[in-house]
């Protein structure tokens, strides 16, 4: 990953996101873009089959107790900064 890095190109609103994405991928032709067509999912909605395809695959899955302390701490986090938010 020390190869990659981020750069913002352009800023947009999200009625043009779609369009100044289409944009820079034409330009650039990313290599490492597996997809060289701008989408969006916003409005999908998943077939029966698919969402209990979905939840087949992720009963039974198990999460490390290195992830659920990731998981607290980044809950904390969140709450902290709700908090602080709305007390100023």
């Amino acid at each position: 990953m020390d190869k990659f890095c981020l750069v913002i190109l352009e800023y947009t609103n999200s009625e043009n996101v779609i369009t100044v994405e289409q944009k820079w991928i034409d330009y650039f032709k990313p290599e490492y873009n597996t997809n060289p067509t701008a989408a969006s999912s916003k409005g999908y909605k998943h077939t029966t089959e698919s969402i209990d395809k979905i939840r087949e695959a992720v009963l039974g899955r198990k999460h490390t107790s290195e992830v659920k302390i990731l998981w607290v701490k980044i809950v904390k986090k969140r709450k902290t900064l709700f908090m602080e938010k709305h007390t100023r």
